[in-house]
């Protein structure tokens, strides 16, 4: 139905620029058109069966036949028979412009008759006769279609028109194969005769080998006849350039030749001093006696008039015979001061030159020569049966020829074809060269190569009908088309021969393997346990009865679900990271073992407790992975039960004992207690105390380190804007204009301030931990301190280091202690390298820092000025970790920190 309504749009947009550059998909007739918005109705799936739906195909059929039989009886109709005085208007508005006999092609046309014949027979798709004859018409109307799609790029409608015509467009190409395909629907919905069990599967298969080795050897046939095509028009086409060439060289050549020859006549002695002493005394009887005298003795039988004219273009005096009235008449300037005429049977050439005396021009010579060479070349019937060569100049709208072979009399003809396309001799006179494929002023599709004669006003066309061309190729094909034909139904019948066989033994294989499938699916249907498979992709592929009275899922619904679904939200991403560790390496924590007790999520929301076992498999290559369920609630609770009764008893007796011996150490552990406790507070106040100075302190120098870069850089970059903006805004006020290097240096400035402001918020926050992670913001931070310091920095991470991903506080806590660390290697450690390593152990990270430097003593750094050292310990020791820091004198100093992490693999 969508293919049918972009059809109608083919006829809906009549626009001549649209058809001209897209005519082999736009171009529709509203007849046509209306064809196929009628089979797309009545195609449509809506009540199929019902008596309505059927009485509408029955009359869309027999509208189809009408439109199909009128379609071929118009077509063979001669141009304008159909189209009375005064209709053309109607023949515009139905056809976009073109003749009725122009608008019809004939495959489309027989394609409507046969998709009206099998909408008719829809309804009676039960009987036999009907039954058989509907996919007959099916598979020729999308044969119909595939010609016409082959049509338009092998322009098939030039190698054989009476089977193609104009081109058929694409849209209608491609509405007649989903035609062919939604009949061919059609008749199996309508449980056709030939579409039940009668006929056997293995018959089907045959029939379709059959049907694809058809298709298989027509689109051989018509490449390889498309491929002769291509050869013999580049064949032509070289053939036609050559002699056009040779005709425009010919011709130059003699009129070059004739116009010297004038040339040579006026600078005559004889021709001169008679011209001069005419020129003095025109009426004197001697001077034009002498000027006879010299003038016949130039005549010959190619100069048949010489005139003499003064300055002013008055004749003086003439001998022999002019002819001033040309039936054509081309001006050959500026090559050549001629003109080239045509008089009854013969050209002429009129040279105009100058008679020159002591330097000056005296008067004018107008010489005329008769052409016989050029008339005879004009004439002489080119080759081929329709071989034609035209020669001529452009006139007022029109190019006016001289007379040839094929028309013997000078003509008129338009510039452009009845498509508007320019001619091949329009193309000539605006001075180009190549070769045309289209069709002539007669309406004749042709070849033919085009040039122009440079500076002068002349254009030559040698061209011959497509149809000569083509003639030889469609000849070849009528005389091998029947034993190819041949040929395809005998390869049909060996190919059914052939596959029938193998068909019958697949069928039956295939028959054997779906009961083998039965019965192992009724044994799994019928255990009490959950059974479950699913691929590495994670999407369910069986579900027995008992999975499905687990989870609430009926066995239908749950196929092609995710296995995730039936996990709580917090268990599907692990799922799906265990199938991809599976896949990697084949190993993982819940696959290949037995009795893993999880949770499981059921269809209305409700978890429950589940007792998993997941094992892998290979089945035809491919992995498959079988998980057995079964729900272990009651289980749980008893066992909860029973653990509850085991603790409420032991919790008695150690209570009394508990009460006992808290008694008697009661006021021993407060009295301990509340001395360390005293201790520790003071302790922790004075480190508190420290801390918070320590920070005060750093906090204050970071403040003015920020506000000295803000003042010094970018107080100094917007002070530069502004003063180039300022510098602007004046110029534009007293009318002048803003030169572009000031905008060029103010977007500068503006680039690096946003530059200053950039480092600045990267200094108080790295957005790359944010958005890397760890690893990533440690490995641009060591970048930053080596281009700061000239300190050598490396870093050396481990596989599983760099594959463990730390929480937010984590990595944070991880990022400042290594911050602090390289702070303070490079204010006091003055090393000339570091070395950062970092390794995944069971439950934590171990990161390393290690210098070359002066070294540390233990226990000298923690004296009250190492507040900074005490912050990368309490860091540490608030999120569980550990730091040591350890170093020899002259050797370097190494800072270890171990911090337990919450493993989420990003692998």
């Amino acid at each position: 139905m969508l293919l049918s309504m972009l059809v109608l749009s083919g006829w809906l947009m009549p626009n001549a620029f649209m058809l001209r550059v897209f005519p082999a998909v736009l171009g529709m007739g509203l007849p046509n058109a209306l064809a196929f918005l009628l089979l797309g109705l009545a195609l449509m799936p809506f009540g199929s069966g019902r008596w309505g739906h059927q009485a509408l195909q029955v009359a869309a059929g027999c509208a189809l036949v009408g439109i199909g039989t009128a379609s071929l009886v118009v077509r063979g109709a001669p141009d304008g028979m159909l189209s009375p005085a005064g209709m053309a208007w109607l023949e515009a508005f139905l056809f976009l412009g073109r003749s009725a006999h122009d608008a019809y092609a004939a495959t489309p046309s027989l394609a409507f008759i046969a998709a009206g014949f099998a909408l008719i027979l829809l309804p009676s798709a039960r009987r036999k006769l009907a039954g058989s004859l509907i996919p007959l018409w099916a598979f020729f109307i999308f044969v119909a279609g595939l010609i016409g799609l082959a049509g338009i790029p092998l322009d098939l409608d030039h190698f054989y028109p009476r089977f193609q015509g104009p081109d058929m467009p694409l849209l209608s190409a491609a509405a007649l194969i989903a035609a062919s395909i939604s009949i061919w629907q059609a008749w199996r919905r309508a449980d056709a005769f030939w579409s039940r069990s009668r006929l056997e599967e293995d018959e089907k298969v045959s029939l379709i080998g059959g049907a694809v080795l058809m298709l298989v050897a027509l689109t051989a046939g018509i490449a390889i006849s498309s491929t002769q095509y291509r050869t013999l028009e580049a064949t032509l086409s070289e053939t036609l350039q050559g002699a056009l060439n040779r005709r425009i060289n010919l011709f130059r050549h003699f009129l070059e030749q004739r116009h010297a020859d004038a040339l040579s006549i006026a600078v005559r002695h004889v021709t001169v001093d008679a011209a001069s002493a005419l020129a003095a005394a025109p009426t004197d009887a001697a001077a034009r006696e002498g000027w006879r005298m010299a003038a016949e003795a130039s005549l010959s039988t190619s100069i048949t008039g010489i005139s003499l004219m003064d300055l002013n273009g008055n004749v003086l005096a003439r001998a022999g015979s002019f002819h001033d009235d040309g039936q054509v008449d081309a001006d050959l300037s500026p090559a050549m001061p001629a003109r080239l005429q045509w008089h009854e049977d013969s050209m002429y050439l009129q040279s105009r030159v100058a008679v020159t005396a002591e330097g000056r021009t005296i008067a004018a010579l107008l010489v005329q020569q008769r052409l016989p060479v050029i008339t005879r070349e004009l004439l002489s019937p080119p080759s081929g049966a329709t071989g034609e060569m035209g020669l001529c100049t452009r006139g007022s709208g029109q190019n006016i020829c001289f007379p040839q072979a094929r028309n013997p009399r000078p003509y008129i003809t338009s510039q452009v074809d009845h498509s508007g396309n320019p001619l091949a001799m329009t193309l000539a006179l605006d001075g180009r060269a190549g070769i045309y494929r289209g069709q002539d002023y007669r309406g004749h599709e042709v070849i033919s190569a085009y040039g122009t004669f440079p500076g002068m006003k002349l254009g030559m066309v040698v061209k011959q009908d497509a149809d000569e061309l083509y003639q030889p190729i469609r000849a070849q094909l009528e005389q091998t088309f029947p034993l190819l034909l041949a040929i395809v139904l005998v390869g049909a019948c060996l190919l059914r021969a052939s596959l029938k066989p193998l068909a019958a033994r697949l069928l039956q294989s295939e028959r054997q393997a779906r009961d083998k499938e039965m019965r192992i699916r009724s044994v799994v249907d019928n255990v009490g346990e959950g059974i479950i498979t699913f691929g590495h992709d994670g999407r369910i592929e069986s579900f027995n009865h008992a999975a499905a009275s687990i989870f609430g899922y009926a066995s239908a619904e749950a196929i092609g679900m995710p296995i995730d679904r039936l996990l709580p939200e917090h268990a599907r991403r692990l799922s799906r990271i265990e199938i991809r560790r599976h896949v990697r390496n084949g190993q993982g924590k819940v696959i290949g073992r037995r009795n893993v007790e999880m949770f499981g999520l059921r269809r209305d929301g409700a978890a429950f407790a589940m007792e998993l076992t997941v094992t892998a498999s290979q089945n035809d290559g491919a992995a498959l992975l079988v998980a057995i369920v079964r729900d272990i609630t009651e289980r749980l609770r008893t066992r909860e039960a029973l653990r509850q009764a085991n603790v409420d008893l032991e919790q008695r007796v150690e209570q009394r004992t508990a009460e006992l011996k808290a008694a008697n150490q009661l006021l021993t552990q407060e009295i301990v207690q509340r001395g360390q406790v005293e201790q520790t507070l003071r302790e922790s106040e004075e480190q508190l105390r420290g801390i918070a100075a320590y920070q005060s302190r750093l906090k204050e120098e970071e403040r003015k380190r920020i506000a000295r870069e803000i003042h010094d850089e970018l107080g100094g970059l917007l002070t530069g804007i502004k003063s180039y903006l300022s510098y602007a805004i004046d110029a534009i006020e007293n009318g002048g204009a803003v030169g572009g290097e000031h905008l060029q240096q103010t977007a500068n400035l503006a680039d690096s301030a946003i530059d200053t402001v950039r480092r600045v918020i990267t200094d108080l926050r790295p957005s790359v931990l944010d958005h890397l992670g760890l690893w990533p913001a440690l490995e641009w931070h060591v970048d930053q301190v080596r281009k700061r310091s000239g300190l050598a920095c490396s870093m050396d991470i481990d596989a599983l280091a760099e594959a463990t991903s730390l929480d937010a506080e984590r990595s944070t806590a991880v990022f400042r202690i290594i911050q602090e660390s390289l702070t303070n290697v490079v204010r006091h450690a003055q090393a000339s390298a570091v070395t950062i390593r970092a390794v995944r152990e069971e439950d934590s990270v171990l990161i390393e820092l290690e210098d070359n430097g002066r070294g540390v003593e233990p226990g000298s750094y923690l004296n009250s000025r190492s507040w900074g050292i005490v912050g990368m310990h309490e860091r540490a020791r608030y999120l569980g970790g550990e730091l040591s820091i350890a170093g020899v004198a002259g050797q370097g100093t190494v800072v270890t920190l171990r911090m337990p992490i919450e493993v989420v693999d990003v692998s």
